[in-house]
């Protein structure tokens, strides 16, 4: 389907941190069709890949993710030096540090990550989670992604012991800030004040239903911030929202 017929931007995501040269004769195969099709942008993190877009001329917009670890001033005119016009900012970074980036370079498009999954590690550097499984020399024991402590509960209830693994279920919830229910929606305002152009919904594993939620809150949310102009109303105004599509309320765990 030509991303036209429906008349949206389409992005493809290629994002893992590097790819090998095999990988990149199946990449130039696909740039191709992408650009046939009219896809808008690419999203990538492996700068050799960003590179190689350039040199080759694709006609192709490209977005460096959030896995790319762009946070500072310098990594953002490098990626504008190599073809990037946007950059997806991690999702750790406060409101000021969005804003002094912005302030620092307005001439390329930001994005920033405004709903779910707000895990305090670094997209780009994180081994944590996803490395569980290697260090528990069990078959049973199928840990690894996002999902690695609960698989950690079904272990310990098989009957299984380790205290490496107890350590690291320890450590884990010490650290975690939250999962699935975290929100920056409250910051809208402020975000489009200073030049945020799109805002990100984590989430790509959930269910449809859930998905259809997230957009029509965003939305909402959206709207009513371009007539609200007091945040304390703002904030009030968002909790309904919240409330009435979710059916329960906000947990009060924000993004910023």
């Amino acid at each position: 389907m030509r991303k036209n017929q429906r008349n949206v931007q389409v992005y493809v995501t290629l994002n893992e941190p590097i790819y090998t040269e095999e990988e990149f004769n199946y990449i130039e195969y696909n740039l191709k069709k992408f650009c046939e099709l009219g896809v808008d942008a690419v999203i990538v993190s492996d700068l050799g890949l960003v590179s190689y877009i350039k040199e080759k001329k694709y006609k192709i917009n490209i977005h460096i993710s959030t896995c790319a670890s762009i946070y500072n001033a310098e990594g953002v005119q490098f990626c504008k030096k190599h073809g990037a016009s946007r950059v997806i900012l991690p999702r750790h970074m406060t409101i000021d540090e969005i804003n002094g980036l912005i302030k620092k370079d307005s001439n390329i498009e930001y994005e920033v990550i405004v709903l779910n999954t707000n895990c305090q590690y670094d997209d780009g550097y994180c081994t944590y989670e996803h490395s569980l499984g290697n260090y528990i020399k069990d078959p049973s024991f199928e840990g690894g992604g996002c999902g690695a402590v609960e698989q950690m509960k079904v272990f310990l209830k098989k009957g299984h012991s380790s205290d490496l693994l107890l350590d690291i279920e320890g450590e884990y919830r010490r650290r975690q800030r939250t999962f699935n229910q975290s929100c920056g929606v409250c910051s809208i305002a402020r975000l489009s004040k200073m030049g945020v152009d799109a805002l990100k919904i984590v989430g790509r594993e959930y269910v449809t239903e859930k998905k259809v939620k997230d957009v029509e809150f965003l939305y909402r949310v959206r709207k009513i911030s371009e007539t609200c102009n007091d945040e304390s109303d703002l904030i009030k105004l968002v909790k309904s929202e919240y409330l009435k599509i979710y059916n329960k309320k906000c947990y009060d765990r924000c993004y910023y």
